[in-house]
């Protein structure tokens, strides 16, 4: 009994067991390893997918963009005020202001990454009206040019443009002389003058982009922008002599009524909205 009693065996048993619990030890530790590998190379996966898609989605941005700028049209509405210190335009203003609504639509012809160049054609309207000496006045301007512009990219949001437009100005004065009214025949009698002029402005500014929208990826993305510029308006100076362009009465003689000379020129400034796509 003594002989065969399991003192002996204990040892063989607890060396047994330690080397089977030695093994599973082992057997953690290089699944361990396994899965940390394996977990390192899904990661890294991982990581080249969403570098994948980053660059899908530049690849799809600037194939976007590139749809964009093929057509490169810019329709754009303002309102312009100019500072007039004529002497002529004192009948007509209180304050030396004269605000008109400006008109424009352009096709970039020239893009670089630095630097886009477009021409279009701009038309401002404007209106100003008063009183002098009982009598009613109004000066009807329009003007069409050639808008030529020049826009460098600052940021994904900003640009800078210069702006030139050259082209020509009619410009009509009118005023309602009570003293031709001599009966209800000549009611609407009326001094009036319009001439044709040459125009110029020069202005600098700055674009800021409001929203883009697309319908999808090959789609023409629509740019909307807020847009302010100051710049210098010119326009020569002409003398005002207004004559009657109603029949003459009868007992009387309406004389040509000089107001001085008249001089739109005169700096600017001006706020509008444009669409790009």
């Amino acid at each position: 009994m003594r002989f065969e009693s399991r003192p002996r065996r204990t040892p063989f048993r607890t060396g047994a067991g330690a080397a089977r619990g030695s093994a599973p030890t082992g057997l953690g530790r290089g699944g361990r390893a396994v899965t940390r590998g394996v977990l390192a190379l899904v990661l890294f996966g991982l990581a080249a997918d969403a570098r994948a898609e980053e660059t899908s989605v530049d690849e799809r941005a600037a194939t976007q963009s590139v749809s964009h700028r093929i057509l490169g049209i810019q329709a754009s509405i303002g309102v312009r005020g100019t500072r007039l210190a004529s002497v002529g335009f004192a009948p007509f203003s209180t304050d030396d202001g004269f605000v008109q609504a400006s008109l424009a639509l352009a096709y970039r012809a020239v893009h670089t990454p630095n630097l886009d160049l477009s021409a279009g054609i701009e038309w401002d309207y404007g209106l100003a009206s008063g009183s002098a000496r009982g009598s009613r006045t109004a000066l009807e301007v329009h003007e069409l040019g050639a808008a030529l512009s020049g826009r460098v990219p600052l940021s994904s949001r900003f640009a800078a443009f210069a702006r030139l437009t050259p082209g020509a100005a009619r410009v009509e004065a009118r005023v309602t002389d009570a003293s031709a009214l001599s009966n209800g025949r000549y009611v609407n009698a009326a001094l009036t003058q319009a001439r044709w002029l040459p125009s110029a402005t020069a202005s600098l500014g700055l674009a800021f982009r409001m929203l883009s929208v697309s319908r999808s990826e090959s789609a023409p993305v629509f740019d909307y922008w807020l847009m302010a510029d100051v710049g210098y308006h010119y326009s020569p100076s002409y003398a005002l002599e207004l004559r009657s362009d109603g029949p003459p009465a009868a007992d009387r003689s309406v004389q040509p009524l000089a107001l001085g000379d008249l001089s739109l020129r005169g700096g600017f400034a001006r706020l509008g909205l444009a669409l790009t796509f």
